[in-house]
């Protein structure tokens, strides 16, 4: 039963180094531009969370499975939920952004057009 065990632990251990190598082809396929760092990050994320759940569904009882799927699913969610909350405060803070600038401009506008207006009746004076 102990050499049973043994060799089932180096079945699963030889299962988890195979499935960490890469090639070329995975990379060019899943990898796309590091220009992106963010998407990138998304995408290694995702790989990283399938990979350990393929892991645990070897490892681990069926109920343990179910349990840690849930979880895993939850913190999905969650990620989800935080990259969609900080894309909408960095589009708030854009709009923001944007309304100061108009403002700005407005108001350049104006002090041009109250300097141009006193020049001309200035020089009708003259």
């Amino acid at each position: 039963d102990e050499e049973s065990d043994s060799l089932t632990m180096r079945i699963y251990l030889r299962i988890l180094e195979r499935s960490c190598e890469t090639n070329q082809v995975f990379d060019s396929l899943f990898l796309k531009d590091e220009t992106d760092d963010e998407d990138s990050s998304n995408q290694l994320a995702a790989i990283s969370a399938k990979l350990e759940e393929d892991v645990r569904m070897v490892l681990l009882r069926p109920k343990e499975s179910d349990s840690m799927i849930k979880k895993q699913k939850k913190a999905v969610k969650k990620q989800q939920k935080d990259r969609e909350k900080k894309e909408r405060t960095q589009q708030k803070d854009r709009k923001k952004e944007e309304k100061k600038q108009r403002k700005d401009r407005i108001k350049e506008e104006k002090k041009q057009r109250n300097t141009s207006h006193k020049q001309d009746s200035t020089e009708d004076k003259v």
